[in-house]
């Protein structure tokens, strides 16, 4: 069974770095509105594709029948899936600005010398962001398939974190926005 697995799990690798592939050409060989279309396209791609792997895993169901059970849950649970990616790489990205300044201070403080011995901390940390970033994306990924498929939360989320992911906050009396 694992065999037949990974064999799906390939055949899926191939069909989603195609379609990366051909987004690139689009995006290399057209002007801005291209580009632009081809970052939509990539990116509605990714939101709709995002529970092949799971249900190809827990459902042992082929690539193409994935990817329409992918496209089901996703319309199910798309504001989840939109918040949870955005949430995650904003996290993600504020460490890095963290690190980008560090990097720049470490240049002003002690010029030339400073990047030179900023730069592998900063390579390091871009690599540790992106690993964590990718496995705290599959665990919201199968979480949210979970969700989608049975209605119940993973025991292991709060249900307001998945729930209520659009419901406005209450305002204080601040007055602040």
């Amino acid at each position: 069974m694992l065999c037949v697995i990974s064999i799906r799990i390939l055949a899926w690798a191939i069909i989603a770095a195609t379609v990366g592939l051909i987004l690139r050409m689009i995006e290399e060989r057209s002007g801005l509105l291209g580009k632009i279309a081809a970052a939509l396209a990539g990116g509605v791609w990714s939101l709709v594709t995002m529970f092949v792997v799971p249900v190809m895993i827990f459902e042992e169901k082929g690539v193409f029948t994935s990817m329409k059970e992918s496209l089901t849950l996703f319309k199910k649970t798309w504001g989840e899936a939109v918040v949870g990616n955005i949430s995650i790489g904003v996290v993600f990205a504020a460490i890095a600005f963290v690190g980008v300044i560090f990097l720049i201070g470490a240049m002003f403080v002690a010029g030339f010398a400073g990047l030179l011995i900023a730069l592998p901390f900063f390579i390091l940390l871009i690599i540790i962001l992106a690993i964590v970033a990718s496995v705290m994306n599959g665990i919201f990924v199968v979480a949210l398939y979970i969700y989608a498929k049975t209605g119940s939360i993973p025991t292991v989320y709060s249900s307001d974190l998945i729930k209520n992911a659009f419901i406005p906050k209450k305002q204080s009396g601040s007055g602040l926005i």
